[in-house]
């Protein structure tokens, strides 16, 4: 990024667009976050996002070899979201290949 970091980024939040559910899940990330600003609510959610992903990634890799497809599966579901679903590979290996 380096030298396109703009000076300030804005959030429309305004109700009368239909954006006011931008401003609620600020509000609501401040309480889940224990932050007492919208800047510190945005960046935690932000953070919290890139690391929730990777910990997914990683818990889906250690399960995929110590679990079946189904509880695997189940899994997958769980932690899915709208916006970071969880998807789930099945290798089929026939004899010692």
């Amino acid at each position: 990024m380096g030298d396109q970091i703009p000076s300030q980024v804005r959030i429309r939040t305004d109700p009368d667009d239909n954006y006011g559910h931008r401003y609620e899940a600020i509000q609501r990330a401040k309480d889940v976050f224990d932050v007492g600003n919208n800047t510190g609510a945005v960046i935690a959610a932000c953070e919290h996002a890139r690391r929730d992903k990777q910990g997914k990634r990683e818990a889906m890799t250690y399960l995929a070899r110590h679990v079946g497809d189904d509880v695997l599966e189940e899994v997958a579901e769980r932690l899915s979201t709208r916006s970071m679903p969880v998807e789930t590979e099945s290798t089929v290996r026939v004899g010692g290949e």
